[in-house]
């Protein structure tokens, strides 16, 4: 190694006394790398740079490195070669421990429900971790290049209970991922889009999230959704008060309404993007005594009640929703909100006033639970609720042998499991991993990835149809290897991406399922069931009608 030149430069400043400064402004001069090898400590993987000077080289190479270094599942982050703890206090891993210290792993983000409501999200993460399972026993996604390394995916898997910021910072900015599944939530997605992952080119696939309002969120092509926005349950809602509980009302040998009296709806609808988006389509789609809403003046009354009971700052304005709703004694009630719901629906059946007509429910999916539990053994309760859900269709093999593989590997998960999220997440994450198969040896970015979902896992003319599921992953990769197209179907129906990454999901009406004693009677409440009537947005049209509701 050449020597050691130290410089020293005597600096005056001004007339001040004695005000010289030593600066030791070494440099360490070198022929080859190995000269600066000898350094060690922060210099360790210095190079012999142009001007024959040692310069830092990277702070590491492979992700076991970072691993060993900090005893914790990390990653050397390809766009710096910088070391990147993978888990924090609200994120954790769902990957196989091999792929955790492999180089070709590719590290994805995943966002559900943890903490609360007794780890309800917990099914979400495990259909969405059946995905990786099953590519992962298939033999992984194929090779970037040709006679490249076949790569497993895996999931950096965060909750959106405590801090959404802090999750959305981790996946982006220390592990930068590029592509989310998640969250299941609109009001998530609504910040994520507006202020995280659009900016930085990060893909957001999100299951459920339906605010129709996420549709006007310049999305710059990033963002897909598995399932329907709301405005088509608020508008399969809409048809049902028109042509069924109005007619109701209105007839029979005592009718509710005597002729020419009008009907009064209300509109219950949570403070959030979820509520208030619903809000705006139930104005523009409710039709009743004949008029729009707004022709119908004082008979029809929106009522905005807050987010969470439990903050003492929003309780009262749950307790005024309560009292606007009594005043106004509506025979309809839309139900457009969350699980905060039983802090509304039951107070106002206890203290209906006697002798008023009791009010119909018409409610959103997010609710139905609430229903369910708070209506319990009430039968008359019961039969004055109707819902809108997306219309999953159970028949076909693929969907068998999803619930047959997630019962078989989540047992303890099988009574969490609901019909439209758990699917609607497995769905989500199979697009994620055939969008990385189209997209080839391309940069691995959150562009590319979108890219790859518009034109090759969407129709074509020559593209074959194929469901989701480990028993087509050979079939899909073998025509996406090929150049062709597939039309990806999902377990919740279509995967038909528009350009605002919306589908069209068709809708069925649900009502109360009751589970009758041995003896006969009602019995309780116990869910929902098809109510026998759906509504397809592509052909705007409602077939069926609604039979046995509640029943088994």
């Amino acid at each position: 190694m050449k020597t050691r030149l130290v410089l020293v430069v005597a600096v005056v400043v001004g007339a001040l006394p004695a005000c010289e400064m030593l600066v030791d402004t070494s440099v360490v001069q070198c022929d080859t790398n190995g000269d600066c090898a000898t350094l060690g400590g922060a210099m360790a993987r210095a190079v012999c740079g142009p001007q024959k000077v040692c310069v830092k080289g990277p702070e590491c190479t492979t992700n076991m490195e970072c691993t060993t270094a900090s005893q914790q599942p990390s990653i050397c982050r390809k766009s710096d070669q910088k070391c990147a703890i993978l888990t924090t206090a609200q994120c954790g891993l769902k990957a196989d421990p091999a792929d955790v210290g492999n180089d070709d792993t590719l590290w994805f983000g995943l966002i559900t429900p943890r903490m609360a409501n007794m780890n309800s999200g917990l099914h979400m993460e495990a259909a969405a971790d059946l995905v990786r399972q099953q590519f992962n026993l298939n033999g992984k996604l194929p090779p970037a290049t040709i006679n490249g390394p076949r790569r497993g995916f895996a999931f950096v898997s965060c909750n959106n209970d405590a801090d959404l910021d802090k999750s959305i910072n981790h996946l982006m900015n220390e592990v930068q991922v590029p592509a989310i599944v998640g969250s299941n939530l609109s009001s998530d997605v609504v910040t994520m889009l507006t202020s995280y992952t659009v900016k930085t080119g990060v893909l957001t696939l999100s299951p459920t999230a339906g605010a129709a309002n996420i549709t006007d969120i310049d999305n710059k092509g990033l963002f897909f959704r598995m399932s329907g926005s709301d405005t088509i349950a608020v508008k399969t809602l809409a048809y049902v008060l028109k042509t069924v509980i109005e007619p109701q009302l209105r007839s029979g040998a005592t009718p509710t309404l005597g002729p020419g009296e009008p009907m009064r709806v209300a509109v219950l609808y949570k403070s959030d993007a979820l509520g208030e988006s619903d809000n705006r389509a139930a104005t523009e789609f409710v039709v009743f005594n004949g008029k729009s809403t707004r022709d119908n003046g004082s008979n029809y009354k929106a009522i905005p009640y807050g987010s969470n009971p439990n903050d003492p700052l929003m309780a009262a304005r749950f307790t005024q929703a309560v009292g606007d709703v009594i005043a106004f004694k509506p025979h309809v009630i839309f139900g457009l909100g969350s699980t905060e719901f039983s802090a509304l629906d039951v107070p106002i059946e206890k203290t209906w006033p006697p002798g008023v007509p009791r009010p119909y429910w018409l409610v959103v999916k997010g609710i139905a639970t609430n229903f369910i539990k708070d209506i319990g053994g009430n039968e008359d309760w019961a039969k004055r609720v109707y819902g809108a859900q997306p219309f999953v269709d159970k028949s076909p093999p693929a969907y068998q042998f999803f619930e047959q593989s997630f019962i078989d590997n989540y047992p303890d998960l099988r009574k969490l499991a609901s019909v439209t999220a758990t699917p609607s997440y497995f769905d989500a994450a199979y697009v994620l991993a055939y969008a990385i198969a189209a997209n080839g040896n391309n940069p691995l970015t959150g562009a590319n990835l979108a890219s790859a979902i518009r034109t090759r896992l969407t129709p074509a003319p020559s593209a074959t149809s194929v469901y989701v599921g480990a028993d087509h992953i050979f079939e899909v990769l073998r025509a996406l290897n090929n150049g062709q197209s597939v039309d990806l179907q999902g377990l919740t129906g279509s995967l038909d991406f528009d350009l605002h990454g919306d589908v069209p999901q068709t809708q069925e009406v649900f009502c109360m399922r009751n589970e009758p004693p041995p003896g006969g009677g009602f019995g309780t409440v116990t869910g929902v069931k098809s109510a026998g009537m759906r509504y397809d947005p592509v052909s705007d049209a409602v077939t069926g009608n609604i039979t046995a509701c509640p029943g088994p």
